[in-house]
């Protein structure tokens, strides 16, 4: 949503090539699930909630409170939606036997916790974004994106800062619990994760990620 909100939605869709790069790179995601994670977190947010609810609902406001309730509003709606095509997805690619009902019952209500959280982070960097863009008259719902008005030098050297603080000093607070996902997944099996396929093209691909990843994630490179 950040992204959306920031860029617009077709400069965000960029998410994918993110994503891309987190699977091949890092072992983020599974090579068979790239177009399920693309859709879920980047066509939903860019495509749908951006233009057909944060924006109708920010109007011309400017106001820091309304962001922050119009983000929330959004963000849970994105995570939401690609809670329950995970679960669909699921479902519908016959190769796993979680129950649909219990999974959807975990799905739905853990991802609206997290899209509390990442809707008041969204509402904060939004707000801040806001506020360095004094250039502009300009609403949030106006046509050209909300950054637009900022330098593109200063806005590049906020955020290359903020991850450097990020990935070098919270990193190390970063909870082992699982995600939201594998939580789910847990509480309907008793594992953190499906078995994986022992032979097939899910094997190809998993050896494939293998020899590409060269900072595999192992809690996550599991999700094929």
């Amino acid at each position: 949503m950040i992204l959306a909100i920031i860029l617009g939605p077709h400069a965000a869709f960029v998410m994918a090539s993110v994503l891309t790069v987190q699977a091949l790179f890092f072992a983020d995601g599974g090579l068979l699930a790239l177009g399920c994670n693309i859709w879920n977190l980047g066509f939903y947010p860019c495509y749908l909630v951006y233009p057909l609810l944060y924006k109708p609902l920010i109007g011309e406001s400017q106001n820091p409170e309304r962001i922050v309730a119009v983000s929330l509003v959004s963000t849970v709606a994105a995570l939401q939606l690609g809670a329950f095509s995970v679960v669909l997805e699921t479902l519908l690619s016959g190769k796993s036997e979680l129950p649909f009902g219990a999974f959807l019952l975990l799905m739905q209500p853990i991802h609206l916790a997290i899209g509390i959280i990442e809707g008041f982070v969204t509402a904060g960097v939004i707000n801040y974004v806001l506020s360095a863009d004094q250039s502009s008259s300009r609403s949030i719902a106006a046509s050209r994106p909300l950054g637009a008005g900022i330098s593109l030098r200063k806005l590049m050297i906020t955020f290359v800062v903020l991850a450097v603080i990020a990935g070098g000093a919270l990193s190390w607070f970063a909870s082992t619990h699982p995600d939201g996902l594998e939580w789910s997944i847990e509480k309907v099996t008793g594992k953190g994760e499906l078995q994986e396929a022992e032979h097939g093209i899910a094997r190809v691909l998993k050896g494939i990620q293998e020899k590409t990843a060269f900072l595999p994630i192992t809690a996550s490179s599991r999700r094929e």
